[in-house]
């Protein structure tokens, strides 16, 4: 494949999150026009053959993509693991790539826990990146509940990206060196950042940062009073959906986790994981139902004087579905 006509798409994932990545990557090739070609580029942690194989397997279905396995060995086997953000070192994986894809002036890097709808040529080929290190989405989440955090720390909160798409101008980032400041950042044990390497990143790249349409990275329900309601109704209509809170294979979502759900079952039978989808059926009608309990014990509780059982707001926020994995 020309490497000047592929887009290079970098994935990052362990053994715990393969059906996951499977269905990430499934959909991007879905939803993309048949012009489109993609390099995969898998950052993993030390997958057996076995899975790698499968792997193969699975991406061999595909005749507008090419692939390659990074492994990342025990690389940020000490780094901080926050409460809040994602529980796997993984997610450090994307500060090294733009030392391991120097080849490239460009790349696009994913979540696992991320569903495209549209194609990637327009974004990767037409958006103008001088002088910017990434592009991303304002995370508008982490913008509304952490502003104290993020002035205490420095962060610039106008200009504040979810990490979990983005456009890296590796030319610009291995020119002035920033893998070696992401890496001082990540070693500091001091600093321990709530949401780890997307507080690196947005700190350093600060004044950088080009900020793209929600519908690179729609996060499920999304903010309708942030944004414009055209920008917002096409994010929400066909953007591509990223959930970065409760996951669908965990917790109801309603129609936006259906629509992970539609691409699991795309998978080829033999890609699919039967214990996976039995577990993740059983906590999401678990999680259902504990919710709508709890949420008739609060409302008793709250507007009636009824003390069925003691509940206040905070713990009636502790019953939502953990968004972490």
């Amino acid at each position: 494949m020309n490497i000047s006509k592929e887009i290079p798409v970098v994935i990052a994932f362990d053994e715990n999150v393969l059906i996951q990545a499977k269905v990430c990557i499934l959909s991007l090739l879905k939803s993309s026009t048949q012009n489109e070609c993609y390099h995969i580029i898998c950052m993993h942690k030390n997958l057996t053959k076995e899975l790698l194989n499968q792997f193969d397997y699975f991406l061999s279905k595909f005749r507008n993509c090419s692939w390659e396995y990074i492994n990342m060995h025990d690389l940020f086997k000490s780094a901080y693991l926050s409460n809040i953000g994602p529980q796997s070192i993984a997610t450090y994986y994307r500060f090294l790539i733009p030392r391991l894809l120097s080849k490239y002036d460009r790349v696009i890097y994913v979540d696992v826990d991320y569903i495209f709808r549209d194609g990637l040529y327009q974004l990767y080929f037409q958006e103008n990146m001088d002088g910017y290190y990434l592009a991303g989405v304002s995370d508008w989440g982490v913008i509304k509940a952490y502003q104290s955090y993020l002035l205490n720390r420095g962060i610039t909160s106008d200009e504040y990206i979810n990490a979990g798409f983005l456009l890296m101008n590796l030319k610009l980032i291995n020119q002035d060196n920033m893998v070696d400041l992401w890496l001082r950042e990540v070693s500091d044990e001091k600093k321990q950042w709530l949401f780890m390497d997307q507080d690196i990143l947005n700190l350093t790249c600060q004044g950088k940062i080009k900020l793209l349409k929600a519908k690179y990275n729609f996060i499920p329900p999304g903010y309708k009073d942030l944004l414009i309601l055209d920008e917002y109704k096409e994010a929400a209509g066909e953007g591509n959906l990223h959930y970065a809170g409760p996951k669908p294979w965990k917790c109801w979502k309603g129609r936006k986790g259906m629509i992970w759900w539609g691409f699991y079952f795309k998978l080829p039978f033999s890609q699919r994981d039967i214990a996976f989808f039995i577990r993740s059926w059983c906590m999401i009608v678990y999680y259902f139902f504990k919710q709508k309990f709890t949420r008739i014990i609060y409302y008793l509780n709250r507007y009636l004087g009824i003390r069925l059982l003691k509940m206040d707001a905070d713990t009636y926020m502790e019953t939502e579905c953990s968004p972490k994995q």
